[in-house]
């Protein structure tokens, strides 16, 4: 790695989230009780409703001891997704994929941070208005602004 792809790792690690398809977390429904949907923002630490933005996960994010937070269907328990910080966790999830056909190259990307997920593996990504971006490491759903609903992400 040069110099300069160094530089531009360490200046856009910050602003750069994953999104993991997590096929075998499907298999697992979460629910929260009555009083549980009173302090749901205390359980963002590990999962958020897909109905919240996508700035909202953003931050769960960033504020997860993890680094990762799974995106759960309201309607179903059902987790969609994981939003992740989490480098060992992004290798670990990309390694247990199955292979998959030769994708058509992605365009080029806009931005520092697309350009350094396209360098660490990613598929695709979605630059934000706010300067950060999220890099799509597997299948991926139509992408969408700070604003728009999780749920827009999911596969």
């Amino acid at each position: 790695m040069t110099d300069a792809e160094m530089k531009a790792l360490e200046k856009h690690k910050a602003h750069q989230y994953h999104h993991i398809v997590c096929d075998e977390f499907r298999e697992l429904k979460i629910g929260l009780s009555d009083r549980g949907r009173k302090r749901s923002k205390a359980f963002s630490v590990l999962g958020i409703a897909s109905s919240r933005t996508i700035a909202e996960g953003l931050k769960a994010v960033d504020a997860s001891p993890f680094q990762t937070v799974f995106v759960v269907s309201e309607k179903t328990g059902e987790v969609l997704f994981a939003l992740s910080k989490n480098e060992d966790y992004v290798r670990a999830a990309r390694k247990k994929k199955k292979p998959k056909p030769p994708v058509p190259p992605p365009p080029p990307p806009t931005t520092d941070c697309c350009r350094l997920c396209g360098f660490m593996g990613g598929t695709g990504c979605d630059d934000l208005a706010d300067g950060s971006c999220i890099c799509f490491g597997a299948d991926r759903g139509i992408g969408g602004g700070p604003n728009d609903p999780l749920e827009v992400l999911a596969p």
